[in-house]
């Protein structure tokens, strides 16, 4: 007789407002987030969640890359908060980590983090 082993479901990261942690300004942080990324990318709100493209997918490397870093979000909050997983967020930020510490990386892409980060905290 063989005996079934059920496979337990996991439950997706959705990309709602509410499977963020309940911050005061998390709305705020966000919409500011957003708004300083179709900014600086030329990509729509909608595109920066859904596009796959690599183009679309690094500015919203970047924003969780922030987020975490700087803002002090937990992994997990910030990628529900674009919808990644908290292990690809463990793997953006060792990737962003790897490109500061290259000297080559570190000219194309400062200016960009400190105009996302002054433009979520002002």
């Amino acid at each position: 007789m063989k005996t079934e082993i059920k496979k337990k479901k996991r439950r997706p990261y959705r990309k709602h407002k509410t499977d963020i942690p309940n911050f005061v300004n998390r709305n705020l942080l966000m919409d500011r987030c957003i708004k300083s990324l179709s900014e600086m990318s030329g990509y729509s709100k909608d595109q920066l969640y859904n596009c796959n493209t690599r183009d679309c997918s690094w500015w919203r490397r970047l924003g969780v890359y922030i987020l975490v870093q700087k803002m002090d979000w937990t992994q997990e909050s910030a990628g529900k908060a674009f919808g990644i997983s908290a292990s690809a967020v463990n793997q953006i930020l060792d990737k962003f980590d790897k490109m500061l510490e290259a000297d080559q990386y570190d000219i194309r892409l400062v200016p960009y983090m400190e105009k996302l980060y002054n433009d979520i905290a002002l």
